[in-house]
C-alpha cells in the first residue's frame, strides 16, 4: 500500500525552474569625444565613417534680407548657441559605407543612378532611410549616432565664417560640385554634371568636405517656412510652431544653382519616405555627453 501512495504523490513532470531575468540591451556610450580638430573613426574599419570633432560656441543662424539669391525660409537670422562640442562626418556617407549596411542589414542596395558608387556620395536615400542607418551604425559601433539637427549642420558649415558660403561670397569649381549650367563655359570643362566623389574640392575651415555642392542632405529637423521661433540652442526643431514633421529639412544644395541652402523636400508621395538623385544621403553625428551636465 505504501508503493501506491507514493507514486501518487510524485510530480509527472520537474518543477520549472525560476526565469532568470535578461539584462536589457546595452545602450550606446555617450563617452567624452576628442579635442576639437581631431579626426577619429569609433571602429578601425571602412565601412565606419571618418569623423571631425567641431568646437562649441555661438553663430548667427540664417541669411540677411539683402543677401544675393536669399530665400524667405532663411530667415529671420538668429544667434544660436551650441553649448558642448559635436562630432560630425567629415565626408557624406559614401555608397561604400551604405552598400555595406545594406548587406549587413539584407536591404536593397540604393541605385545609383548612373552617377557611380564607391566614394561618390550615397543618393535615392530617404530621411526614413538615413535614420535606420544611423541606428545601425549606434548599435554596430557601441557608439550614439544621429542625424544633425539643421542648427548643427549650419554651425559646421559655416565653421566660424559669416559670408555666403564658406568659401566666400561666391562658389567656384574648386569649391564645390555644382550644375555646369550655372557655371562659365571655361568652367564647365572641368565640372562633372553628376555627383563627384567626396573629398574631390577643399575643405571648409573644420576640415568638412561638401558642405555646398553635389547633393542635399538630410538633416533632424522637421519642416518650418522660416525661423520664427526656432530654437536657439541648437536642438532639433519638431512639430511645435507648426513645424511639418511629415516633411524634414534638407540642406546642402546639391548640385542645383547656389541660390539657396535650405529646401523642403518636394517629391511626391511622403517627402520624409522618398529620395531622389539629387538627396538623400546621411551626415552622422557623435554628440558630446549627450544627456550629462558634463
Amino acid at each position: 500500500q505504501l508503493i501506491p501512495k507514493l507514486q501518487k504523490t510524485l510530480p509527472t513532470r520537474p518543477p520549472e525552474l525560476p526565469r532568470v531575468p535578461q539584462p536589457p540591451p546595452t545602450p550606446p556610450e555617450t563617452t567624452a569625444l576628442p579635442p576639437p580638430g581631431t579626426v577619429f573613426r569609433d571602429v578601425d574599419a571602412p565601412w565606419c565613417p571618418e569623423m571631425v570633432v567641431v568646437p562649441a560656441g555661438t553663430f548667427l543662424m540664417g541669411s540677411p534680407d539683402d543677401e544675393e539669391g536669399r530665400d524667405r525660409n532663411e530667415g529671420p537670422q538668429h544667434r544660436v548657441a551650441i553649448a558642448k562640442p559635436f562630432a560630425i562626418g567629415k565626408f557624406p556617407v559614401t555608397f561604400a559605407e551604405y552598400d555595406y549596411f545594406c548587406e549587413q542589414t539584407s536591404r536593397d542596395k540604393p541605385s545609383d543612378s548612373g552617377a557611380g558608387r564607391n566614394r561618390r556620395p550615397v543618393i535615392n536615400v530617404s530621411w526614413e532611410d538615413a535614420q535606420e542607418y544611423v541606428a545601425w551604425l549606434s548599435q554596430k559601433t557601441g557608439k550614439l549616432y544621429r542625424l544633425p539637427t539643421e542648427a548643427e549642420w549650419e554651425y559646421a558649415c559655416r565653421a566660424g565664417t559669416t559670408t555666403r558660403f564658406a568659401f566666400g561670397n561666391k562658389l567656384w569649381p574648386t569649391d564645390a560640385t555644382i550644375a555646369p549650367s550655372v557655371l562659365s563655359a571655361l568652367a564647365r570643362l572641368f565640372q562633372s554634371p553628376k555627383t563627384t566623389e567626396v573629398g574631390k574640392h577643399r575643405s571648409n575651415a573644420w576640415g568638412l568636405y561638401d558642405m555646398h555642392g553635389n547633393v542635399w542632405e538630410w538633416c533632424e529637423d522637421c519642416w518650418h517656412d522660416s525661423y520664427h521661433g526656432a530654437p536657439d540652442d541648437g536642438r532639433a526643431w519638431g512639430g511645435e510652431d507648426g513645424g511639418d514633421c511629415d516633411r524634414r529639412v534638407l540642406r546642402g544644395g546639391s548640385r542645383a544653382p547656389p541660390t539657396t541652402s535650405r529646401a523642403r523636400p518636394t517629391a511626391s508621395g511622403t517627402p520624409r519616405a522618398t529620395g531622389s538623385t539629387s538627396s538623400g544621403f546621411v551626415w552622422c553625428v557623435r554628440p558630446h555627453l549627450l544627456g550629462t551636465d558634463s
